[in-house]
C-alpha cells in the first residue's frame, strides 16, 4: 500500500510541472523596482514600449537610481537603411526643455541592433506552484512562480531568481533576486504593472517634444535591447562583471547611474569655449579612484604615476600610444595602462565625443567632504605618442 501511495504522489507531482508561457514581444507596461535590502524603498519606475517585430523600443525611467528622469529610444525600424538611438533626460525637478539629449546613427542591421527576445530565461528554471504576492500598492495577486540560479557573465558565485506571471496566463507579474552569496549586494524585485500585448502606437515611440536634441554623431551606435532593458537599474552594483552595467553603489550611499552622470557630462562640452573635457568623480578609497570622463578632442601626449583601468561607455575612441598606431576603443572595451606608460586618448577621426570611466590605482585625490581634489601629479606631459 505504501508502494502505491508513493507512485502515486510522484504522478501528482509531474501534472503541476509547468513551463514559463510565451509573453508577447510586442507590448507596453509600467515597472516598479523595490530595494528590499533597504527596507523596501522604491528605486525606479518605469514605462516600456516594445515592439520587437518592427524593432523599436521606448524605456522611459524617473528615480534615485538614474538620478531624475532618463529616456532611451531605439529605432531600427524593419525596412530601414539608417536607424537612430536618442538618449535624453536630466536631474530631478528640471524641465524637458532643459534636458540633456544624445543622437546616434544606428545600423538596421540585425547583428547590430540587436532586438534579441525581451522576456528571456534560463533553461534551468523550476516550476513551483502557485502563490500570492502583494505589489507594491497592497494589492494581493495570484501568481504561477518559478525559480532558477544564475551566475552572472565573469562571476564565481551564483544567485536565486525567482519570475511570477498572473495565474494561468503570459501576463508578467514579477521579478526578484531572492538570494546572493555576495555580501554588499542588494535583493530587489521589479513588479511588472499595466500589461498591454500587441504592437504600441507607433507615437508613442517619438521622442518628447520641448527638446532639441543635436545631430546624429557620425559613428555608428550598436543597441541590444532585450530583458537587461528593464534590469537596467538594479539597486547594485550586482553586474560587476557585466560591461552591461550602468550603475555604481558605494557602501551605504545612494547607487550612482553612469550613463546619466555621461550625459551630463556631454552637455558641458562646448569647443566654442575651449572645453573639450569635462570629468567627475564618483568614488575614491585609499587605493584607488575612479571617475567619469567626456572629451570631444585628443589629448596631448601624457603619463600617469599610476596604473590605469579606462573603459568606454559611449562613442567610439583611440589610444594613441608609443609602439602602434593608434588602438580603437568601442562601447564597453577596456584599456589598461601601466603607470608611467605614454598614451593620449580621444575620438575617432570624424568621430563624435566619447564617455568613459577612468580607475586609477593609486587614487589621483581626495575628497574634502563633497569637494573632490585632484594631487598636482596626475598627468605628466610626455613625448612618442603616434599620429597625434
Amino acid at each position: 500500500m505504501f508502494l502505491i501511495v508513493f507512485i502515486l504522489f510522484i504522478g501528482c507531482e509531474t501534472v503541476y510541472t509547468k513551463s514559463i508561457p510565451t509573453i508577447s514581444e510586442q507590448f507596453s507596461l509600467n515597472t516598479i523596482e523595490i530595494d528590499d535590502t533597504n527596507n523596501g524603498t522604491v528605486s525606479v519606475r518605469q514605462t516600456m514600449y516594445m515592439d520587437q517585430t518592427n524593432r523599436r523600443s521606448h524605456m522611459i525611467a524617473d528615480g534615485d537610481l538614474c538620478q531624475g528622469h532618463l529616456e532611451e529610444i531605439n529605432r531600427c525600424d524593419a525596412g530601414w537603411k539608417s536607424g537612430w538611438q536618442i538618449t535624453i533626460g536630466g536631474p530631478v525637478g528640471t524641465n524637458v526643455s532643459d534636458w540633456s539629449c544624445t543622437n546616434h546613427t544606428l545600423n538596421p542591421n540585425p547583428k547590430d541592433c540587436v532586438f534579441s527576445p525581451f522576456f528571456a530565461f534560463p533553461s534551468n528554471y523550476t516550476y513551483i506552484g502557485i502563490q500570492n504576492i502583494t505589489q507594491h500598492s497592497g494589492k494581493v495577486v495570484e501568481v504561477d512562480a518559478w525559480m532558477w540560479w544564475e551566475t552572472s557573465p565573469g562571476a564565481s558565485f551564483s544567485e536565486k531568481w525567482r519570475f511570477y506571471t498572473l495565474v494561468s496566463t503570459a501576463i508578467p507579474a514579477r521579478i526578484a533576486k531572492i538570494y546572493t552569496p555576495k555580501v554588499g549586494f542588494h535583493l530587489w524585485h521589479i513588479d511588472f504593472l499595466n500589461f498591454v500585448s500587441g504592437a504600441p502606437a507607433l507615437s508613442l515611440f517619438n521622442a518628447p517634444k520641448g527638446n532639441t536634441c543635436p545631430p546624429a554623431t557620425p559613428g555608428v551606435a550598436v543597441a541590444r535591447v532585450n530583458l537587461n532593458g528593464i534590469v537596467l537599474f538594479t539597486s547594485n552594483t550586482d553586474t560587476t562583471g557585466s560591461t552591461e552595467s550602468t550603475t555604481v553603489t558605494v557602501y551605504n550611499k545612494t547607487a550612482i547611474n553612469i550613463r546619466t552622470v555621461g550625459q551630463r557630462l556631454l552637455s558641458e562640452l562646448d569647443a566654442s569655449k575651449g572645453i573639450y573635457h569635462t570629468n567627475s568623480t564618483v568614488w575614491a578609497t585609499e587605493t584607488s579612484s575612479f571617475h567619469i570622463f567626456a572629451t570631444n578632442a585628443t589629448e596631448f601626449c601624457h603619463y600617469h604615476p599610476r596604473d590605469t583601468v579606462s573603459t568606454t561607455i559611449q562613442g567610439t575612441g583611440q589610444f594613441h600610444v608609443t609602439y602602434s598606431a593608434p588602438i580603437r576603443i568601442a562601447a564597453n572595451d577596456q584599456f589598461i595602462i601601466p603607470k608611467e606608460s605614454a598614451h593620449a586618448f580621444g575620438p575617432i577621426k570624424g568621430g563624435g565625443p566619447v564617455v568613459v570611466s577612468v580607475m586609477w590605482s593609486p587614487p589621483a585625490g581626495y575628497f574634502e567632504g563633497n569637494v573632490w581634489n585632484w594631487y598636482d601629479n596626475v598627468t605628466i606631459p610626455t613625448s612618442g605618442c603616434v599620429d597625434i
